[in-house]
């Protein structure tokens, strides 16, 4: 059976931010780095979506808000779980980011464990279920 990697889409302006999210993730999972929220949404549009998307909220050209609120408003893309990374003051944005079903916020600096910690925990709840049986095509011989 093949094994697929997870994919995760991590937007950030930040270039040293982007290089340790990637650092941490592309080992274990099938990682894309945009640098700001526009790009995200042509990377969704092009691409299989992903089953994580990590996030900054200040970016230029479409900030994170933005890009939350418009994969939330989006029929096919409204499922997937976001993680926050921010530098803005912890609570001054919270309660707008979970009204928006963001995951988990968290305040840079961060610890690196924690981060993949949770990035493993919520892709193992919004894993899809196992199937129930397998289906299997008859192998035929050219005779």
């Amino acid at each position: 059976m093949i094994a697929f990697k997870k994919r995760i889409l991590i937007v950030d302006d930040s270039p040293v931010m982007c290089g340790l999210l990637y650092m941490l993730f592309y080992q274990q999972y099938e990682v894309t780095v945009v640098t700001d929220g526009f790009e995200a949404l042509l990377h969704l549009q092009k691409a299989p979506p992903p089953e994580l998307i990590i996030t900054d909220l200040s970016m230029p050209t479409l900030n994170g808000f933005d890009l939350i609120r418009t994969i939330r408003a989006s029929a096919w893309l409204h499922h997937i779980p976001i993680i926050v990374i921010s530098a803005l003051e912890p609570h001054q944005h919270d309660l707008d980011l979970h009204r928006l079903g963001v995951e988990c916020i968290l305040q840079k600096p961060f610890k690196p464990a924690g981060l993949q910690e949770k990035v493993s925990s919520t892709l193992a709840e919004n894993a899809p279920p196992a199937p129930a049986y397998v289906l299997r095509s008859p192998v035929y011989k050219a005779g």
